[in-house]
């Protein structure tokens, strides 16, 4: 009977849900950050790598996205000699799709979120949200420096890490077999012994 529970307690670990480190490294990812409501800052495909992925300048700032194995940090410079100006008055819309990680693994959210004061993700509708391999984040209206005094703020940044959770595989693993195979073989072994 103690066999049985034992038996029982391993397959019961075996499908406990874990938060998984999994990465996106030589992946290629979709990525698009709209000014609302339809000016498209950037929009594309990247392969993820040791780089920037996505850049643009738009009304007079330098946009970039890096994409690293597992998060992501979106920042823009507004130029010193802005004649457009560096204003978002309706705010941003941002997006990252095609998040394939490797090992196989769920996009539940995201931790270690940093941010400034001018990229802020509005409350409502909630921001950001999520689907297994994409997240969307919509940012409220702000403004940058255009040049002026050393103090102004001239940049703004957010950056995230990726919380995932391991997707259970498929087909079970060779070892998960053989471990299977051996539970239910001493336990047969156990049943068939004679009490005394």
């Amino acid at each position: 009977m103690r066999i049985g529970r034992v038996a029982m307690l391993a397959l019961a670990v075996l499908f406990i849900p874990v938060v998984a480190s999994a990465g996106l490294l030589g992946d290629t990812v979709s990525a698009s950050l709209v000014s609302n409501p339809s000016s498209t800052i950037f929009s594309g495909n990247a392969v993820v790598g040791g780089g920037i992925e996505f850049s643009a300048i738009f009304q007079d700032a330098a946009w970039t996205l890096d994409i690293s194995d597992t998060g992501f940090r979106l920042e823009v410079t507004c130029a010193d000699d802005a004649s457009l100006g560096c204003s978002y008055p309706d705010g941003l819309t941002f997006s990252i799709s095609g998040l394939d990680f490797t090992p196989p693994a769920t996009l539940i959210g995201l931790t270690g979120v940093t941010h400034d004061d001018s990229l802020v993700p509005v409350s409502f509708p909630p921001t950001p949200t999520f689907t297994p391999s994409s997240v969307s984040i919509s940012f409220e209206d702000f403004s940058l420096a255009t040049g002026g005094s050393t103090g102004d703020n001239k940049t703004a940044f957010y950056e995230a890490t990726f919380e995932t959770q391991a997707q259970a595989p498929l087909v079970p693993l060779p070892g998960t077999l053989a471990l299977l195979s051996a539970g239910l073989g001493l336990a047969a072994l156990a049943l068939r012994r004679p009490r005394a």
